[in-house]
């Protein structure tokens, strides 16, 4: 019986041994892994985290995964901005089963701002539209945190001004509405527009030709560029000092020396700027003037004549004595992306005195600045001291190039790279002009022992832009007019319209009939009967020729 027994516990033993299922063979698998990941620096990494691994037989060895490539880690801390690939492998017995790739990209740990500062209303004061314009206000809104939020805005107000289903004005009359929006942080702010709707025009089938501004009606373009157009010049043929619709001054030598350790100090004394003979004339003089031993004149247009884009001319005869360095350059009105040299410098011509006969064209920018700078190098002309010669630039969002007398010497590109394009081309603001001469410095370099006064004389400066018809669809904004009649005339004034891209020239109406054109914010119509009515609008036209929905004006002359 004992014999039995043993045979039966011995079967049972490998009955209950074999109760377990075989284990199925299959391919390793590695659970948990992403392939690509994205931290910022400073934060914690396990590369492991989170993952586990099997063989073949679904055991598990996650034991065994080993990380093989570089991540940077210190103290389990991410610590460099980046982008690395590494490997998760299973190695056992020194032979790897399985593995896979990942990619992890470390940025930058974001700034977070204190956000106290109240959304930005970009809109205008008034508007003036016609009964069956769209009620289109065509504004933006603008935080320091939460970037453009129009869409956020709230318009108190809209429904009591009459208009149909499809946002056409319906009555005339003036209405108010305000214009409210709120931030993220909850900093609120408002604005109240005026929103003035007129009558359709007694005359409103204004047959429009090509008409030249009353200003430039008498220039002699030579400029070859095609479909380009004159919208802004000051030709100098007045008497007197620069035309303060157009120009400012520097005054004073700056910090060291404008930063360039120059020796004058810049003044609007007539002695050193005068406009005569058709001609402007700058004028570097040796002198004692507020503890310095020169004096002489920087003018620049800022704030008056600002552009973006276009050909830009001047017709220039340089001085000759030594250590002046005079210059036909550009600024950015507004340094959007920070200080000198970030928010770029264009200097369209430049010129020491001690290397007679040759001058330069150069750009500034982060990348290239100063010495450094990506410029054409020194160029060399002839009777450049004697004659008038013609220095411009082509800019366009693509390139500037450089011309001396209409000859292309010179390129500088738009890299168009994918991120930070602004570190070499932030010329994609607006621009002003600066003219001047100054006296030593670090490119003038030493002052002729016989030095006395030198003059840079300037003949003109022209501002040309593209005409952008079939490309620009957009009219400018409606002008605003004000007026003053006497028996025989009407004088109009108005404030400068904005447009998408830019102005042509304002056009003045009377009776339904192009009267005249001009690039000024004011017009005297002149010539009038007494005690008689007329109708008046000025249009603002753009590159591409559309002209604003202005309302006419009904204006009675004096008897």
């Amino acid at each position: 019986m004992k014999k039995y027994l043993g045979f039966l516990l011995v079967l049972l033993i490998l009955i209950c041994g074999g109760c377990e299922s075989p284990k199925e063979e299959g391919q390793p698998k590695m659970m948990g892994v992403l392939e690509e990941l994205s931290y910022f620096e400073g934060e914690a990494y396990n590369p492991l985290d989170g993952i586990t691994a099997y063989d073949k037989d679904n055991n598990d060895v996650t034991e065994f995964i080993k990380v093989i490539g570089y991540i940077p880690l210190v103290n389990g801390v991410l610590s460099e901005v980046g982008t690395f690939t590494y490997e998760l492998c299973v190695v056992i017995d020194d032979e790897a089963i399985i593995s896979q790739f990942v990619t992890l990209t470390v940025k930058e740990k974001p700034v977070y701002i204190v956000d106290k500062e109240k959304p930005v209303i970009n809109i205008n004061a008034t508007y003036l539209f016609m009964i069956g314009d769209k009620l289109d206000l065509n504004f933006n809104i603008q935080d320091n945190v939460d970037g453009d939020i129009t869409d956020k805005a709230e318009l108190k107000g809209i429904n009591n001004i009459p208009h149909d289903e499809n946002q056409k004005l319906s009555s005339a009359g003036t209405y108010y509405l305000t214009v409210s929006v709120k931030d993220k942080a909850g900093n609120s702010a408002s604005k109240t527009v005026c929103i003035i709707v007129k009558e359709q025009d007694k005359y409103n089938d204004i047959v429009r030709n090509e008409i030249i501004s009353d200003e430039y009606k008498d220039i002699n373009e030579q400029i070859v560029l095609e479909k380009y157009k004159l919208v802004w010049a000051d030709e100098f043929n007045y008497t007197g000092k620069p035309n303060d619709k157009y120009w400012n001054y520097d005054i004073g030598n700056g910090s060291w020396g404008w930063g360039n350790n120059e020796k004058q100090y810049y003044t609007s004394d007539q002695k050193n700027v005068y406009v005569e003979n058709g001609a402007l004339r700058i004028t570097a003089i040796k002198e004692t003037i507020n503890g310095y031993s020169y004096s002489s004149t920087r003018l620049k247009s800022n704030n008056k004549a600002d552009f973006k884009y276009g050909y830009m001319e001047a017709s220039i005869m340089l001085p000759g004595d030594g250590g002046a360095w005079p210059a036909f350059w550009m600024m950015p009105t507004k340094s959007v992306y920070g200080g000198w040299p970030a928010s770029g410098e264009i200097d369209i011509m430049e010129y020491v005195a001690n290397n007679e006969n040759r001058y330069m064209g150069t750009v500034h920018n982060s990348k290239y600045h100063g010495g450094s700078a990506k410029s054409s190098g020194y160029k060399y002309g002839s009777e450049l001291e004697t004659k008038f010669h013609k220095y411009a630039i082509e800019w366009t969002p693509e390139f500037i190039k450089f011309y001396f007398d209409g000859e292309l010497y010179h390129s500088y590109n738009n890299p168009n790279r994918f991120t930070d394009n602004h570190l070499e081309w932030p010329y994609d603001q607006d621009f002003y002009f600066i003219l001047n001469v100054a006296v030593g410095g670090t490119l003038g370099g030493g002052i002729a022992s016989d030095f006395t006064q030198t003059s840079m004389f300037v003949d003109y400066v022209r501002v040309y832009q593209t005409d952008y018809t079939g490309s620009d669809e957009i009219e400018p904004e409606a002008v605003e007019v004000s007026y003053q009649s006497t028996n025989n005339s009407i004088k109009l004034s108005w404030n400068k319209v904005n447009d998408n891209v830019g102005l042509y020239h304002y056009e003045i109406i009377v009776d339904g009939k192009q009267y005249a054109a001009t690039n000024n914010l004011n017009y005297e119509i002149t010539g009038l009967d007494s005690n008689k009515t007329y109708y008046i609008q000025v249009l603002a036209v753009d590159l591409a020729n559309n002209c604003s929905t202005s309302g006419e004006i009904k204006i009675s002359t004096k008897e």
